[in-house]
């Protein structure tokens, strides 16, 4: 019996350690991924919706909007999660990615999360009457694609394939989609 039971654990413990190993997220350097000094300043590239602390990366379009351009500390990333706290709030999000809809790795998704570029630098050229509608996140005839990648952030592939198409599809909630169709470039219809 205590023979058996010795066969039994030495089976066991390496196989827990595989089970607990792959279980457990590896740390991403974000300024490595993004080539930047560690100590430079990082923005939101879009605005992104909360509720809650807990973000989904497919960016469901409810609750409260951090807008394009907030200044973000970077508290850690790996391949399920980036935890940042905006600048002048106390609270910090979890910007929880599910690759399944992203369908790239946590890196490219890194990089089109958050940038270099402040609102300031962000907003050029941008007429006033468009800029109020995207810090409110609506999507207007007229926008161009760029406009509605920093209103929306970019599509979830899994839906939209590429931002190439002319035809892109947003999540408005966990139950119902939003389409944004272009002609040439700029927003011709919506339907939400």
């Amino acid at each position: 019996m205590k023979r058996q039971m010795g066969w039994m654990l030495a089976l066991a413990l390496p196989l827990a350690g595989l089970f607990w190993g792959g279980c457990r997220s590896t740390a991403i350097d974000p300024y490595m991924v993004l080539q930047i000094p560690a100590d430079q300043k990082l923005y939101t590239a879009y605005n992104i919706w909360y509720e809650r602390d807990v973000i989904s990366s497919v960016n469901y379009q409810v609750g409260a909007i951090l807008p394009f351009g907030s200044e973000v500390q970077i508290v850690r990333v790996t391949e399920k999660d980036l935890v940042f706290q905006p600048v002048g709030m106390e609270r910090q999000f979890t910007l929880r990615y599910y690759q399944k809809y992203g369908v790239e790795p946590m890196e490219a998704f890194l990089k089109k999360t958050v940038t270099t570029a402040d609102a300031t630098t962000q907003c050029l050229d941008i007429p006033e009457d468009t800029l109020q509608k995207m810090r409110t996140g609506i999507v207007a005839p007229g926008m161009t694609k760029a406009q509605v990648l920093k209103t929306c952030g970019y599509p979830p592939a899994h839906r939209t394939p590429s931002t190439d198409l002319d035809s892109w599809i947003y999540w408005r909630n966990r139950w119902a989609t939003g389409r944004v169709f272009f002609k040439d470039g700029k927003v011709v219809e919506t339907h939400y």
